[in-house]
C-alpha cells in the first residue's frame, strides 16, 4: 500500500473547512448541529471524536511494516503538493509501472481542472498553526500518548 500522511494541525484545519463548506454525511455527528457551532466548538469536536482514528490509522500501518507483514510505502501530502508530478512518478515506480514525465503532467492538469470531482481543498501547508490556538494543538498532540510506540512524526508530532 502507499499511505498518505499530512501534518495532523494542517489536517485538522482542512477538516474544519470540509466539515463546514461541503460535506453530505457524517458518522461522527450531525451536519445540522455541527453547523451552528462556532469554530472552537467545530475544532474540539474534531479533537475528540475524528482524530483519533487519524492516530489509530498510523499506528496500524506502522505495526503492519514494523511486523514484516507489508512494505509500506509512505508519503506525505507536503512532499506532494510541492511536486505532485514527483510524487506521482515516485508512487507509480513503487508499483513498477513507468510513465512519460509529459503524460504524468498532462493527467494531473486533467485532475486538477475538474474541481468539481477532485476534493482538493487549499493545498496549502503551516495553516495548523494559523488556524489552531496552542491549547488545542498541545490537546491534539497529547493523542499520541496512546500509542507509545508509534513514531508521530510523519504527522508532525
Amino acid at each position: 500500500p502507499t499511505i498518505l500522511v499530512r501534518n495532523i494541525f494542517d489536517t485538522t484545519a482542512s477538516l474544519l473547512d470540509f466539515y463546514t463548506n461541503g460535506f453530505v454525511f457524517s458518522t461522527y455527528f450531525d451536519k445540522e448541529e455541527f453547523l451552528t457551532f462556532d469554530d472552537d466548538q467545530k475544532i474540539d469536536l474534531l479533537i475528540e471524536y475524528v482524530l483519533p482514528w487519524y492516530f489509530q490509522f498510523v499506528a496500524s500501518w506502522q505495526r503492519a511494516e514494523n511486523d514484516g507483514r507489508l512494505d509500506v510505502n509512505w508519503i506525505t501530502y507536503e512532499e506532494m503538493v510541492a511536486d505532485k508530478a514527483k510524487m506521482a512518478e515516485r508512487v507509480l515506480k513503487y508499483y513498477g509501472i513507468n510513465a512519460p514525465n509529459a503524460l504524468i503532467e498532462e493527467k494531473l492538469a486533467e485532475i486538477e481542472a475538474d474541481r468539481e470531482n477532485n476534493r482538493f481543498n487549499k493545498g496549502g501547508t503551516g495553516r495548523g498553526k494559523l488556524v489552531l490556538t496552542s491549547e488545542q494543538r498541545d490537546r491534539i498532540s497529547r493523542l499520541a500518548r496512546h500509542f507509545p510506540s508509534t513514531d508521530f512524526s510523519c504527522l508532525g508530532i
